[in-house]
């Protein structure tokens, strides 16, 4: 399997470049990438050959690249006496890395998933692949329709049907680690948790393993390169990223990933709660500014919902200036925005958050089931609730040919502005007129504010 891999790093250009972009390593219409199996150096440190299951030699132009080749296939794991020879023995060739392969998952190829010590990295760098990474990348480039040739578009095919099929052993991330019963057992029953316990620790890394997975199962549906979104801290110290995991599940009994998807409204967040044994997924979308009241900014979101069929969907309204949350399930709102509305309020909304929960109860500490349900749920919600909305964009300026409706500072030109609103063509150029009037201190504009709002309904003005 090892071999077919190589092999195609070598015969695909569009592949390799896709591989080792990961790596940032950016390959250029002249690069060449010869490979080799079952290589043996003549600088090996200790008494032993070490042979390594390949070489890779990359050709830049003026520079050259080199990494050595260690995979594992099928349950086989990586261990970091191994890998910490092959570094040695990188470093004692000039070669610049090492790449390894397994069904073990990285959040980014620098984030090996074993931990090995540092001294070994300093002058070597280490990185991961998985088996899984290497087939969604090749499945990413043949839907991108980049490969100009009969030959290595059919090259290309064919190792996905082999990294397909039972018999290559490639596998997604498929259970929970075996101490994650006793995790959730630990929490419901309110034990104390410990960050540098094992039982935290190997939960952490695991969580970490399914985002990953979960990532690249989302990029084969939708063929885009989804990833998982982190802060830059974590980006560049897996080590840090996974203390800060561990502390994290100890203070708030949750497990957090964030999902970026290329073109959606906004990024998805996935929270695992140990103590509710639920799963939720949200997204947050900022309210159109360009609509005044706050009922024209809920009716925007309810028209790109038309098609959700999950009418359990949580919907929530940040207000301005406030810290509390107005809050409704989309089948309230069937019939208006009035159940999400804060009617004793005259701030306005500013962004919603869509949420959907389910419950896994008993199935919750199933290590099998666990996962079966969050791979499951997660694209039910994309495809029910995501792929449908729209972030919402600042329409291009418009000249104001409105007419002056103010006589004075204080006053306002009554006949002018009934005149302006009988005359205006535009949902948002009638709302502008009644936050006029509502914002004025003449005390008349009530009366016209109940005449013109009498009107709005029959003129198209949006609630």
């Amino acid at each position: 399997m090892t071999s077919i891999l190589l092999a195609t790093l070598g015969a695909v250009p569009e592949f390799a470049k896709a591989m080792f972009g990961s790596l940032n390593l950016k390959l250029g219409k002249r690069a060449t990438v010869e490979c080799f199996t079952e290589v043996v150096f003549r600088e090996s440190p200790g008494d032993t050959k070490v042979r390594p299951d390949g070489l890779v030699l990359v050709n830049l132009g003026q520079t050259k690249w080199s990494a050595i080749v260690e995979a594992k296939t099928g349950t086989q794991k990586l261990n970091a006496e191994q890998i910490e020879g092959y570094l040695q023995l990188a470093r004692a060739n000039g070669i610049d890395a090492v790449i390894t392969l397994s069904n073990e998952f990285a959040a980014l190829p620098d984030h090996h998933p074993v931990k090995v010590g540092k001294a070994h990295t300093r002058k070597v760098s280490l990185y991961h692949w998985s088996w899984m990474f290497a087939l969604t990348q090749a499945l990413l480039v043949l839907d991108d329709d980049t490969i100009d040739s009969y030959h290595k578009r059919f090259i290309l095919s064919e190792v996905v049907r082999y990294f397909r099929s039972q018999t290559s052993g490639v596998a997604g991330f498929h259970q929970m680690n075996s101490e994650w019963k006793d995790l959730v057992k630990n929490v419901q029953t309110g034990v104390p948790l410990d960050k540098s316990s094992k039982l935290v620790e190997d939960s952490v890394a695991s969580w970490f393993q399914e985002s990953r997975d979960l990532c690249l199962l989302m990029s084969r549906r939708l063929g885009q390169h989804v990833s998982l979104k982190m802060p830059r801290k974590h980006q560049v110290d897996a080590a840090l990223r996974l203390s800060d995991g561990c502390a994290d599940l100890v203070n708030s009994k949750e497990l957090v990933a964030v999902l970026d998807v290329p073109g959606a409204a906004g990024v998805i967040e996935i929270v695992v709660s140990l103590e509710r044994r639920t799963l939720s997924a949200s997204i947050r979308l900022d309210a159109p500014l360009d609509k005044v009241r706050p009922a024209a900014r809920v009716n925007w979101l309810l028209r790109q919902l038309t098609k959700t069929q999950e009418k359990s969907l949580i919907i929530l309204a940040y207000w301005k200036g406030s810290k509390t949350q107005t809050q409704a399930v989309l089948a309230e709102l069937q019939d208006g925005p009035d159940a999400l509305l804060d009617h004793n309020s005259d701030l306005n909304i500013t962004t919603f958050e869509l949420r959907l929960v389910t419950d896994l109860a008993g199935k919750f500490a199933g290590t099998k089931t666990f996962i079966e349900r969050l791979e499951a749920f997660v694209p039910a919600f994309y495809e029910d609730v995501v792929e449908h909305l729209r972030e919402w964009r600042a329409p291009p300026p418009k000249i104001d040919d409105t007419p002056n409706v103010a006589s004075s500072d204080s006053e306002l030109n009554l006949e002018a502005i009934l005149k302006a609103f009988n005359e205006a063509d535009d949902v948002a150029d009638k709302e502008r007129l009644i936050d006029m009037l509502r914002q004025s201190d003449d005390p008349r504009a009530g009366a016209v504010l109940d005449l013109v709002t009498r009107r709005a309904p029959s003129d198209g003005v949006s609630d």
